[in-house]
């Protein structure tokens, strides 16, 4: 059985991101659309369980993989010490299959703007980026304003990215 859309959590994404070198991908070889949520935000005031390293070489290892989306915010993503020299110390390989990117529940917060610079840096393929602030948020437009620099960032890629309110309005 292949899957071509597929809702994993954190954990399993670690868990595949590792089994890439082991060649145990092929169940995922026709997967067209990944969502990702994090399960231990939603019981647990924890940090999430995967690296931004381990989703990108996921990402890189699912050659037919076009659409990508964290369902449930990213806020808590990624370990403390990932940062930007992680972001300088990833191989520059191209992700050339991934064309549209959903970041759900946005809260602006320093690891999500660190993997919008991952996907904008790796995925040149890259058409549409949608960026939906957090429902809980009490200043959505704020939230996005902290993500109107990633405008300026340099990129091969010519990736449109759109901003909206929670109510899924885009915001000009």
């Amino acid at each position: 059985m292949q899957y071509k859309k597929a809702r994993i959590s954190d954990s399993t994404t670690a868990i595949l991101s590792r089994a890439v070198y082991s060649g145990d991908l092929v169940v995922f070889s026709r997967l067209i659309e990944l969502r990702v949520y994090i399960a231990s935000s939603i019981q647990f005031d924890e940090q999430c369980n995967v690296t931004a390293r381990q989703l990108i070489h996921l990402l890189r290892h699912l050659p037919n993989v076009s659409s990508f989306c964290f369902d449930n915010g990213c806020k808590e993503c990624f370990l403390k010490d990932e940062d930007d020299h992680t972001l300088e110390a990833m191989p520059q390989s191209v992700m050339s299959h991934l064309k549209s990117v959903k970041l759900e529940r946005f809260h602006g917060s320093k690891n999500e703007l660190f993997l919008v610079k991952i996907l904008l840096n790796s995925a040149r393929a890259l058409e549409k980026m949608s960026i939906i602030p957090s429902p809980i948020s009490k200043y959505p437009k704020e939230v996005l304003e902290s993500a109107k620099p990633l405008l300026m960032h340099p990129s091969d890629s010519k990736c449109v990215i759109q901003f909206f309110e929670s109510n899924c309005k885009v915001i000009p």
